[in-house]
Formats: C-alpha cells, structure tokens, sequence
C-alpha cells in the first residue's frame, strides 16, 4: 500500500470568498471537531466517539475565478501519522518514492 492510498485528497469550488467559507464551516459542523485559521481548517471526529484511527480533514481555501476552490486531504491524525510514516517505510519492499507525494 502507498502512501498515496493513505491520504485520500479532494477539491470543491464553493461559493463566497475563502475567508466566508471557512467561517461558513467553523459554525455548521457542532459535532466535529473544527479548527479554523485563516483560510485553512482541521475538522476530525467528535472527542466524545473520537478513536485512535479515527481520521482528520485537512481542508485549504484559495480564491478562484468560480468562488472558492477548498482543497482536502484525509488522513489520521497527525500523531498516529507521525508513527505510520515511519513504520511503513522499515517494513515496505521497495525504497522511499523519490518524488513528492503530494503531486
């Protein structure tokens, strides 16, 4: 399994300005667990049914000519992150990719 597969990405294009769609988010998600800064927002599952897999959006909003272009990445936590990386490298066959993932 490559990391590619790890960390899932998307994009939508949404309506308003960047900072209106990350405000927009930080008041419509109550059971999540939502931090907003700037134009970038972390939104993982609830403490309350939070579990040590459980993963966590890293959302991006930039300006675009349709309104706003939210890029995302899905993956665990940065801790249980921090861990994997690591450990799949020892244990994988073949060596570290050696281009950015994240093209």
């Amino acid at each position: 399994m490559g990391l590619r597969s790890v960390r899932p990405k998307f994009s939508l294009v949404l309506a308003g300005d960047p900072d209106d769609a990350a405000a927009r988010l930080s008041t419509a998600a109550r059971e999540a667990d939502v931090r907003v800064t700037g134009r970038h927002a972390s939104v993982g599952v609830g403490v309350s049914v939070r579990k040590r897999w459980s993963p966590v959006i890293q959302i991006e909003f930039e300006p675009d000519e349709r309104g706003t272009l939210a890029r995302g990445v899905v993956g665990p936590r940065p801790a249980v992150w921090t861990f994997y990386t690591p450990f799949s490298r020892a244990t994988s066959r073949s060596p570290a990719p050696s281009r950015s993932w994240w093209a």
